[in-house]
């Protein structure tokens, strides 16, 4: 069954502009077209912004779960009458060049592309857009509940250094009836003083009515015109806004969820290749000329836990900043093992969504598989299930997927075992022909990175 929320965001489509003509990205040259397009349109702090005197009071949710947000710095910028992209934004500076707890407490080990956690990352991404979410909707005086649908659109642009300071700058960059989207930019300042874009990622909300748990149409603000020297950022923001819904379109039509209402099989061109994949795992099976993993045996990895009230958002329950830290930690241990513990390196995520809330006590699993191989790169598929012990021989219930891409170096051929493994791999398989990163750009990018 298609959730409330998916129809929500198939019946808001943004005018037709120049970018939605990338047919959703169907070559990576469009994919790359897209990136630049991104790193372009990036706002910079607007001149007006100040350091927030209570950052509690600016940003509520990133202080509740964060324990080390009393570290951050906090800029806003005038909110005024306008509801401008400026205004909405919400910055959190990480003086990492100075902070020596706060610079352990987000460093990866043995990655020093991205050494800056890419869960953590994650993490402060869905507290900081809830942040932005609430104060542009004024929804906590209106009695709105702000809750993620997706975050979707994340592609590691440039190398971190983590001995300089970080900020992570979020504003509103489309608005809807009952939706909105949020972006994050990921940015630091480079030896010659200038500000590079490192990481980005969209992140797509809904309004509900607090009372009957129902989209709140016509909730939110729409977004003001901007200043002058934001004028072409802000429509070029609003092409990419454009780009997102119609690729949104497009994988709904053609989902092979087999939940979904309109799942499709995989195309015969797909299944072709899957044969020929499976034709070659054989092959090398019986020369023994490189290793096979099979995705259900040798490539999946499982996590579960009970969820317990410290682990909680505002709304009371389980905070979607920890399911994608959570999600990310068990995609970087099947990476690490699908590469025989060579180097990993993560490079974003396709998409996150969050299907259905999970409260407090229930029983949940993480499961994360990895798809689909490159030479140089792996996809990991980590879906969250949410199991009944009363009633275990039913079906668990599926809450969130996300899935994770990583550089790594691997000649292993990878082969689904079950169908539903094959629709994971297919799924995959187009992301990556469509959006890369293909093998020659990983290693231009990378370097000796995973040497």
């Amino acid at each position: 069954m298609v959730t409330w929320w998916k129809s929500m965001l198939r019946a808001f489509t943004p005018p037709a502009c120049r970018l939605s003509k990338l047919r959703a990205f169907q070559t990576r040259a469009e994919h790359k077209a897209y990136l630049d397009a991104v790193r372009r349109s990036a706002l910079a702090r607007p001149d007006d912004a100040r350091r927030a005197d209570e950052p509690a009071k600016v940003a509520p949710f990133l202080h509740s779960v964060d324990p080390m947000a009393s570290h951050l710095q906090l800029w806003t910028a005038p909110r005024g009458a306008a509801g401008t992209a400026a205004a909405s934004m919400i910055e959190a500076v990480y003086p990492l060049s100075t902070d020596e707890p706060l610079r352990h407490s987000v460093r990866d080990v043995g990655n020093g592309y991205s050494p800056f956690r890419l869960g953590k990352f994650f993490e402060a991404v869905d507290a900081l857009t809830a942040d932005v979410a609430y104060a542009h909707t004024d929804g906590e005086r209106r009695g709105l509940a702000l809750v993620t649908a997706s975050h979707s659109h994340s592609r590691k642009l440039e190398r971190t250094a983590i001995a300089r300071d970080l900020s992570l700058r979020c504003y509103v960059t489309r608005t809807g009836s009952a939706s909105l989207e949020v972006r994050t930019d990921a940015v630091q300042v480079d030896e010659a003083g200038v500000e590079v874009l490192v990481n980005s990622c969209a992140t797509t909300m809904v309004a509900v009515d607090g009372a009957t748990g129902k989209p709140a149409k016509g909730a939110v603000p729409p977004l003001g015109a901007p200043d002058a020297a934001d004028a072409s950022n802000f429509e070029l923001r609003g092409e990419l806004a454009a780009t997102h819904a119609a690729i949104r379109r497009r994988r709904a039509d053609g989902s092979m969820l087999l939940r979904d209402g309109r799942s499709h099989p995989p195309r015969p061109g797909e299944m072709e290749a899957v044969h020929e994949l499976e034709r070659e795992a054989l092959r090398a099976r019986e020369t023994g000329d490189r290793p096979v993993k099979s995705i259900g045996a040798s490539a999946t990895f499982r996590s579960s836990f009970v969820v317990f009230p410290e682990q909680r958002n505002v709304h009371g329950k389980l905070f979607g900043g920890f399911v994608m830290e959570q999600a990310f930690t068990l995609a970087s241990y099947a990476a690490r093992f699908f590469a025989g513990g060579a180097p990993v390196v993560p490079l974003g995520i396709d998409d996150a969504t969050f299907n259905s809330p999970v409260s407090i006590g229930d029983c949940v699993t993480f499961t994360a598989r990895v798809v689909h191989r490159t030479a140089e790169t792996c996809r990991v598929n980590v879906s969250v299930e949410i199991r009944d012990p009363a009633a275990a021989h039913l079906a668990p219930k599926k809450s969130n997927r996300a899935v994770f891409v990583f550089a790594a170096r691997s000649r292993t051929l990878l082969v689904p075992e079950s169908y539903s493994e094959v629709l994971m791999h297919v799924d995959a398989a187009r992301f990556s022909a469509s959006e890369g990163p293909d093998d020659a750009e990983v290693v231009a990018l990378l370097g000796d990175s995973l040497s």
